[in-house]
């Protein structure tokens, strides 16, 4: 099977600036028999020998393409806040010219593989292949959820400019195509909506692989002190759960202050890091790690506080398949085969965690069979093999015109 990969960012391991690793691993994991080749706009600013790397690990060639103009002078004057006067959103205008075309299609390739749903209009303009999306979530989705979170409400201004990119996403997700294509996403919710908008197109959830895993884990909640991670990014996606986090954890009584430390990694923490510091919690702030995945494996517990957001988090994902007990959002949660309070713990208020953290005490090997279990389901059920297996199955039988 012959596939032509057309993406805005360059595949990478570990998701540099980009919004998932998503194709990297279906692709690393595919079958012997798949010929890929691999055609990116290159919006993640991948530099030509971690490029070469790349295609090494996959065993595939990748084509940079150059960005238009146009979208190069946005970016250089930052002028892209200008998509709020456009009629879809600023990455759909980004397509292949004729020329780009001509080498996308110069292997006759089974199926063209789109990745976003940006290429708007490419499967009118290349009727005679079949075309297989990956979302890899609902457009619109993430924004409905930001629209009703309270950060939205800072500025009437921010707040008109989401619900015109809202409605953006709305009609890109009715942009109409024929029965050459078919989309894939790995949120279950994400499903749900683009049913509901967009009817008439086949979309199918498949299961998100998970990421590296650590050389050892050990889950151990006996500790005199165990050690929580806070991970990611403090952004528009975790401001307003965070802050109600923060506030709670600063009222805990002293002796679970003393029982529990914090870390942060990312960027954005050090205001929450001092916070808890004052209240006199342990805590500290890390920007960046050399090997993430082996950073995380050393902690005992994953505290993920995000509300906005859709399909598959990544970071969740790490966390459990490194055996972290993982506590989180539903939208933290949310299409990982795992349940709340068996192999994880979702909480729906910021004021539920002190006493979960007491249970923790309280019942440690109870606890580390819950992380144990989530991370046995993840590992089984997210492992990257198998999800690229029934991805580039479910390909294959479109192709054959099956689905």
């Amino acid at each position: 099977m012959k596939v032509s990969l057309l993406t805005l960012f360059t595949p990478t391991r570990e998701n540099v600036r980009g919004p998932s690793a998503l194709p990297y691993y279906l692709l690393k994991h595919r079958n012997s028999d798949i010929d890929v080749e691999v055609f990116s706009f290159n919006l993640n600013k991948i530099e030509v020998d971690q490029i070469r790397q790349v295609e090494q690990s996959l065993n595939l060639r990748i084509h940079v393409w150059r960005l238009p103009r146009w979208y190069s002078f946005l970016v250089r004057y930052d002028l892209t806040m200008a998509r709020v006067f456009f009629n879809y959103p600023l990455f759909c205008y980004i397509q292949p010219s004729d020329k780009q075309l001509k080498q996308l299609t110069a292997n006759r390739p089974d199926v063209i593989w789109h990745y976003w749903d940006t290429f708007i209009g490419l499967s009118k303009r290349l009727p005679q292949f079949k075309h297989v999306i990956t979302g890899p979530d609902s457009p619109s989705l993430t924004y409905y959820r930001q629209i009703v979170d309270l950060y939205s409400f800072r500025s009437l201004i921010f707040y008109l400019g989401l619900a015109k990119v809202t409605y953006s996403t709305v009609k890109q997700m009715r942009y109409p195509v024929g029965s050459n294509v078919i989309y894939h996403v790995v949120g279950r919710e994400d499903l749900e909506v683009v049913r509901k908008v967009a009817p008439d197109k086949k979309y199918f959830f498949l299961y998100h692989p998970h990421y590296e895993l650590a050389d050892h884990v050990t889950i151990d909640f006996s500790k005199p002190v165990l050690q929580i991670l806070f991970a990611g990014a403090y952004d528009e996606r975790t401001i307003s759960a965070m802050d109600e986090i923060v506030s709670v954890l600063t009222r805990m009584d002293d002796h679970l202050k003393k029982s529990f430390s914090f870390t942060f990694i990312g960027a954005g923490w050090e205001k929450c890091c001092n916070v808890l510091k004052e209240s006199g919690c342990d805590a500290i702030s890390v920007r960046w790690v050399e090997n993430y995945v082996e950073s995380i494996a050393k902690y005992d517990i994953f505290l993920y506080p995000i509300e906005v957001g859709a399909g598959t988090k990544g970071k969740t994902l790490d966390a459990i398949a490194n055996g972290l007990l993982t506590i989180g959002t539903n939208v933290a949660l949310e299409n990982i085969a795992v349940r709340d309070k068996e192999s994880c713990i979702i909480y729906r208020y910021a004021d539920q965690l002190p006493g979960i953290l007491e249970d923790i005490l309280a019942q440690p090997s109870h606890y580390e069979s819950m992380a144990r279990l989530g991370m046995e389901k993840v590992r089984k059920y997210h492992e990257p093999h198998r999800c690229s297996t029934a991805f580039f199955d479910l390909v294959r039988k479109f192709i054959q015109g099956l689905v």
